[in-house]
């Protein structure tokens, strides 16, 4: 049986010489292990000796901190929510809050099982957390600033808004590491 796939050459590269290997049939990849088979159509990532690992790089240390910072301003949110604010900004600030942690844990959990979210996904979803989380910072800090309630909750909420600001940046950052391809 003639099947069009067996003709389809593809390209070699071993994990052990960084530099690409020439072009090779189908049936000559056979028997080289810790190689990585690249089709027109599809990436396939195979080592034959050994079981796959993932390398921790930096944007998924910067993921594990912006999930971080979501987690610290929610649990801060959920200490200094007065109920004062307008409806569009508590809005603006939960989803923030709320949303990013449900989307960085799927991003994350996509991560480690080795299906890692599409580079302009990524990049559109950092860019839309970093709008949100200034927002949602700046909306708190306006807020708390002219509060005059417990000084406690006072400082809560300020806190609040500038971690907000700071993960804000993180995905900023985040986006560009994304956008330059690390």
């Amino acid at each position: 049986m003639n099947h069009p796939i067996t003709r389809v050459r593809m390209r070699v590269e071993c994990v052990s010489d960084p530099t690409p290997r020439a072009h090779y049939p189908r049936r000559q990849l056979l028997g080289r292990g810790h190689c990585v088979r690249v089709n027109s159509r599809r990436a396939v990532a195979s080592s034959l000796k050994g079981a796959n690992t993932m390398a921790i790089n930096r944007v998924h240390l910067l993921k594990f901190f912006e999930l971080a910072l979501a987690i610290i301003c929610m649990a801060l949110h959920y200490h200094s929510q007065t109920g004062s604010n307008s409806f569009h900004e508590l809005m603006i600030i939960s989803a923030a809050f709320g949303g990013y942690i449900v989307i960085l844990v799927g991003i994350l959990t996509g991560i480690f099982t080795g299906q890692p979210v599409n580079k302009r996904i990524d990049i559109f979803y950092s860019l839309v957390g970093c709008a949100l989380f200034i927002a949602a910072g700046s909306f708190v800090i306006q807020y708390f600033d002219r509060y005059y309630g417990s000084k406690e909750t006072r400082n809560i909420g300020l806190s609040k808004g500038a971690i907000a600001i700071i993960n804000g940046v993180v995905f900023l950052v985040d986006s560009v590491l994304s956008f330059r391809g690390e």
